[in-house]
């Protein structure tokens, strides 16, 4: 089709006729340029037809303001004002075609909504630009995020929309909320990179609704430097390759993560602190089941906020690493926490208490706790003869199912993962003698286990050698089918 250039000899509207190189206002699908002959200003006075391309050059030093019109485009949209591009209206791309909005002149785009039904890249380039409303992702299509900029993407009360297609980051996209709102729909898959965020973040009082992400990007949660409470409550399941929840900078405002009881499944890592003065962060999970590569309470751990963990009914399976912070409150409930790994693991545990707890490692190096390891539910040891080893690095001053146990008889229970089926355990090394436990199933092949009576249990299926009588040391405990425990150390 025919270019029809904006050529006004004065400021005018895009309606007028005169205005315009073909002697028209823009017909179907006619490519509008504005370059640096066109020098006056254009206000957008009435819906336009749709067009082939829309191109606003470097060389255009004039003012362009869509006047909160609609314009749909069947073909590439190109901005790299010299001059003022102002829009409010929603831009419709309809066909495989790229958009671009350059780091030249001033372009405002907070108050337009940009819909891309076909393939293509969007590339916003910096200083920071946020849509109200952004939609992509149209059946079988896939949208690449790009530009060079960071921190792009949408803003106040307005939406990321994913269809049943896919969007692709490949660079930062950043979900400004305010108010109450519903600030990502996805029907599709969201991917990125390593290192690539899709970033929701909040002010000061907010409630955010996260309904069902499929994600292969990674998902941070940030409450920023205000008062007031950012309350988020997801609707459905979230599977991605990481999760970020943090609260940052000043203004003692609180961030509230409510799983309602949904699922999460993350390839890689979940993390959670904050380094805002004076700020909350409580994470509620409900009877949600988690799955993740590591958890880690971060680093991002400011001594004056108050962070806490609830982990309700909760059912935890981790491949990893996990680490938590001494100074955060963890409330273990009734949850059961997994270490899965096919690699060695690490729990950092920072003298706080997990419910219940389940070893299926099968890495030779096994699970390695560093601090006292305290549980006051069951503590279960895979039977099904894979290598476990679980393994205490610090020095047993004290038993501290003893002191976990100290209001109640038999708060911690050693079991096998397959009732009535033994999992086997020699004595290594010395530790103090056990209290307060119950012993299932466990097959003790050399030497003895000193437990105290009257304060434990044999809850059945032991072999001959684990002692309920008299005080007796015993430190770690290795299975002649090579599992591996610590007994005593810091569970």
């Amino acid at each position: 089709m025919a270019n029809n250039t904006w050529s006004a000899v004065g400021a005018d509207n895009w309606s007028t006729d005169a205005a315009w190189s073909l002697g028209h206002k823009p017909q179907a699908g006619e490519d509008v340029i504005f370059d640096a002959t066109s020098v006056q200003n254009c206000t957008v006075d009435e819906a336009s037809a749709a067009l082939g391309s829309f191109t606003l050059a470097v060389g255009y030093m004039g003012t362009f303001d869509d006047g909160g019109f609609a314009f749909t485009v069947a073909g590439a949209v190109s901005i790299t004002p010299g001059g003022t591009f102002t829009a409010s209206g929603t831009w419709t791309q309809t066909v495989d075609a790229n958009f671009t909005l350059a780091d030249s002149g001033t372009p405002t785009i907070s108050s337009m909504s940009l819909v891309v039904q076909g393939s293509g890249t969007v590339a916003i380039n910096p200083p920071y630009r946020r849509f109200a409303n952004f939609t992509c992702g149209a059946p079988g299509k896939t949208t690449i995020w790009g530009g060079a900029g960071a921190g792009i993407g949408v803003s106040g009360t307005g939406a990321l929309t994913v269809g049943t297609g896919t969007l692709q980051l490949s660079g930062w996209f950043e979900r400004t909320v305010t108010g109450t709102c519903t600030p990502i729909v996805c029907g599709g898959l969201i991917t990125g990179p390593a290192g690539i965020n899709l970033e929701l973040r909040t002010g000061g009082d907010s409630a955010i609704n996260i309904g069902a992400l499929n994600m292969t990007a990674r998902l941070q949660i940030t409450k920023r430097n205000e008062a007031g409470a950012a309350t988020i409550n997801m609707s459905n399941n979230l599977t991605l390759s990481y999760l970020g929840l943090t609260w940052t900078g000043p203004g003692g405002g609180a961030l509230i993560f409510n799983t309602n009881d949904n699922q999460i499944v993350c390839s890689g890592q979940v993390w959670w602190g904050s380094n805002g003065v004076g700020g909350t962060i409580t994470l509620n999970m409900g009877s949600s089941s988690i799955s993740c590569a590591s958890f880690c309470a971060t680093a991002l751990n400011d001594a004056t906020s108050t962070q806490t963990l609830n982990m309700g009914s909760s059912q935890w399976t981790c491949t990893g690493v996990w680490t938590n912070q001494s100074n955060h409150t963890i409330v273990p409930g009734t949850s059961v926490v997994t270490f899965s790994g096919a690699a060695a693991q690490t729990v950092t545990t920072a003298g706080k208490s997990f419910a219940n707890v389940t070893i299926t490692n099968s890495h030779a190096a096994g699970v390695t706790f560093v601090g006292a390891m305290i549980s006051t539910g069951t503590f279960t040891f895979d039977s099904s003869g894979s290598a476990i080893l679980v393994v205490f690095a610090d020095t047993p001053a004290a038993n501290v199912w003893t002191t976990v146990a100290q209001a109640g008889v038999n708060a911690v229970t050693i079991t096998s993962t397959t009732p009535a089926t033994q999992f086997d355990v020699a004595l290594t090394n010395p530790v103090p003698m056990l209290s307060y436990i119950n012993v299932t199933d466990s097959n003790l092949t050399n030497g003895t286990i000193g437990v105290r009576d009257g304060t434990s249990t044999n809850g059945g299926n032991n072999s001959p050698n684990w002692l309920f009588v008299n005080p007796f040391s015993s430190s770690r405990l290795k299975s002649t089918t090579g599992i591996a425990i610590g007994v005593g150390v810091g569970i």
